[in-house]
């Protein structure tokens, strides 16, 4: 589809899209191939290593021995456990929209992590051998945002995105009003709606949007 648009001398400003399509590390990557910008949802057990984990090469055995492939040495968490460790500080009330019953309000943060997984890493890995040439074990990062209402006890939703910082922060950085605002929208019936026509299915699964 965005190709087709591609063809045509378009190209969406963002996608945004619900957990069916974000957990797909192909599509992730193939978005950002294209250069095009996403925030997509995840569920809770969808696993990333912290943006400062490092891989790590075992010695070699001997002199002749081939560059060992450095890896990271610990298993990649959860985002749900990576959003625990945030604390209330990390969070910042948001208002998206008004609603039938008043405003829609809840509060979200961000952190840089770096997805994990082997539908992640395999891609890139046989790209470096096809080229000869080493990688260093370093998966690409992007952004977890964390949605965690107020009267909630834990974090409630997640989203990855690759949108830069200059896209997703206001002026004053400490807040993301945008972001939330797009974050919604990856699962609102309502803004589905808005955004497709009246006639379209609710249901959760429905295709990425391009959003303006």
């Amino acid at each position: 589809m965005l190709d087709t648009l591609a063809g045509w001398g378009m190209r969406p400003p963002v996608v945004v899209a619900d957990a069916a399509y974000g957990t797909n590390a192909h599509l992730r990557a193939g978005l950002a191939e294209r250069g095009t910008d996403y925030i997509l949802a995840v569920p809770a057990d969808v696993t990333a290593h912290p943006f400062d984990a490092q891989p790590t090469a075992p010695d070699r055995k001997g002199l002749v021995d081939c560059r060992p492939q450095p890896r990271y040495r610990h298993p990649a968490p959860s985002v749900a456990a990576l959003a625990a460790s945030l604390g209330q500080e990390a969070f910042t009330s948001l208002t998206w929209r008004q609603g039938s019953r008043g405003e829609l309000r809840s509060r979200f943060a961000a952190m840089r992590v770096r997805p994990a997984g082997n539908a992640v890493e395999r891609p890139i890995r046989a790209a470096a051998l096809a080229e000869q040439v080493w990688w260093n074990g370093i998966l690409p990062d992007c952004w977890l945002l964390v949605e965690r209402p107020e009267e909630a006890e834990a974090p409630t939703d997640y989203w990855l995105s690759n949108l830069l910082a200059a896209h997703l922060f206001w002026r004053d950085r400490s807040r993301y009003p945008a972001r939330g605002r797009l974050c919604r929208r990856a699962w609102s019936d309502r803004d589905r709606e808005e955004l497709l026509g009246r006639g379209s299915s609710r249901s959760r699964t429905q295709p990425p949007h391009a959003v303006g």
